[in-house]
C-alpha cells in the first residue's frame, strides 16, 4: 500500500506540473516528464518485484493497459490530434497507476482506455462551453438586422458534406466497436461504460479528422465501413447490439450539432506581430499568403498539429505584415491544453475504479 501511495502521489504531481505548463506556455517540458519518469520506474520495479512489493499478482493488467494506452497515444499523435508531449504524459500516467487499480470495478482488459475517453469528453465539453459563451457574448453585441436568422444559417450549410460525414462516423464507429467486441469480449460483456465512453471518444476523434477529408473521401469511407460491417454480420464474425447502434446514431447527431454550433468560435484574432512558433494559423489566413513574395510563409491549411508554425515561418509571417499584401491581424486556431484533460480523465478513472461510482 505504501508503494501504491507513492506511485499515486508522483502521478498527481506529474499531472499538476504538466497541466500548469501546458496552460501557461502551451508546452509540456521533457525535463519535467523526466523528473517524474525516474521515480515511477523505480517504484514500479519495487512494486512488481517478488522480493519487495505485493504487486506481482497485478503485472498482467498493468502491462496490458500500459501497452493499450501507449498505442492509443501514438495513434492520436500520428493523426495530429495531440502533441508528442501528450503521448509521453499518457504513457507515464499508465505506468504510474498501480496494476491493482486497473481491475477495481471494471474488467482489467482495456479499462485504461477510459482515461482517454474521459479526457476527450472533458475537452469537448470545454470547447462547447467556451464556444457557447463566446456566441452569447457576440449575440449581445449584435443588434437586430446584423445577426443571421436560423433560415439563413441553414441555407449556408453544406448538406452533402454533413450527410457524408455523419454516415462515415456512424458506420466506422460501429465497425470499430464490433471488432473491439471480438478482440475484447470480456470487457465488452462486463462493462457497458467502456462501450459508451469508447464510442464517444471515437466519434470525437473522427470529428477532428474529417476536416482533412473531401466529401467524396468521406462517402467512400462510409461505403467501405458499411460493407465491412455487413459482411461481418452476414458471416457472424462481427455483431453489435441494436441498443449500441441506436446510441451511436444518437450520440453522433448530438455531437455533430454541438460541434457545428461552436466551430466558428474556435478561432482567435491576434496582431500579426504577436505570431509565435507553435501556433496554428486558420486556413483562411494561410490563403492570404498566396499573392505575397515573402519567402518561407506557411502553406499548411489542415488546422491541426501538422500545421504548427516553425520559428522561421513565424518570423516570415511577422515580416509579411509590412509587405504589400500584409495585414495587421491574423486568425489562429485556439489550442486545447490536453494535459489538463488527461489529468481530468485520470482522476475520473481512479475515482470510478476506487469508489465504483
Amino acid at each position: 500500500m505504501i508503494l501504491e501511495a507513492l506511485l499515486l502521489t508522483t502521478l498527481l504531481l506529474l499531472l499538476g506540473s504538466a497541466s500548469y505548463t501546458d496552460c501557461r506556455v502551451s508546452h509540456i517540458w521533457n525535463r519535467h516528464l523526466g523528473y517524474a519518469a525516474v521515480p515511477i520506474f523505480l517504484l514500479d520495479f519495487a512494486y512488481y518485484s517478488p522480493l519487495v512489493g505485493d504487486g506481482l499478482a497485478y503485472w498482467q493488467p498493468f502491462l496490458l493497459n500500459s501497452v493499450c494506452l501507449a498505442l492509443t497515444g501514438l495513434l492520436l499523435y500520428a493523426l495530429h490530434i495531440w502533441a508528442a508531449g501528450d503521448t509521453k504524459l499518457l504513457l507515464l500516467v499508465a505506468l504510474a497507476i498501480p496494476g491493482r487499480l486497473y481491475g477495481g470495478h471494471l474488467p482489467y482488459v482495456g479499462s485504461g482506455i477510459l482515461i482517454v475517453a474521459f479526457a476527450f469528453l472533458a475537452a469537448f465539453a470545454y470547447v462547447v462551453l467556451c464556444g457557447l459563451g463566446q456566441r452569447w457574448r457576440a449575440s449581445r453585441r449584435l443588434q437586430g438586422p446584423q445577426g443571421e436568422n436560423i433560415r439563413t444559417v441553414v441555407k449556408k450549410l453544406d448538406w452533402p458534406r454533413i450527410a457524408a460525414s455523419y454516415l462515415l462516423m456512424v458506420t466506422l464507429v460501429q465497425l470499430i466497436m464490433a471488432i473491439g467486441h471480438v478482440l475484447l469480449p470480456t470487457a465488452a460483456a462486463k462493462s457497458p461504460l467502456i462501450d459508451a465512453a469508447a464510442s464517444c471518444a471515437l466519434i470525437l476523434a473522427i470529428l477532428s479528422l474529417r476536416s482533412r477529408m473531401t466529401t467524396k473521401q468521406m462517402a467512400g469511407g462510409a461505403v467501405l465501413s458499411s460493407t465491412g460491417l455487413l459482411l461481418g454480420s452476414a458471416t457472424q464474425m462481427l455483431s453489435i447490439s441494436y441498443a449500441m447502434s441506436a446510441a451511436i446514431l444518437l450520440w453522433t447527431a448530438v455531437l455533430m450539432c454541438l460541434r457545428m454550433l461552436v466551430q466558428d468560435y474556435n478561432y482567435r484574432t491576434i496582431p500579426t506581430e504577436e505570431v509565435r512558433e507553435g501556433q496554428i494559423l486558420a486556413a483562411g489566413t494561410v490563403c492570404r499568403f498566396a499573392r505575397s513574395r515573402v519567402r518561407n510563409l506557411p502553406t499548411g491549411m489542415t488546422e491541426d498539429l501538422s500545421s504548427r508554425l516553425t520559428a522561421e515561418e513565424a518570423a516570415s509571417v511577422r515580416h509579411w505584415q509590412h509587405s504589400r499584401y500584409g495585414e495587421d491581424t491574423v486568425v489562429i486556431v485556439r489550442k486545447i491544453p490536453f494535459a489538463i484533460f488527461i489529468a481530468v480523465g485520470t482522476i475520473a478513472f481512479l475515482i470510478f475504479e476506487v469508489v465504483g461510482l
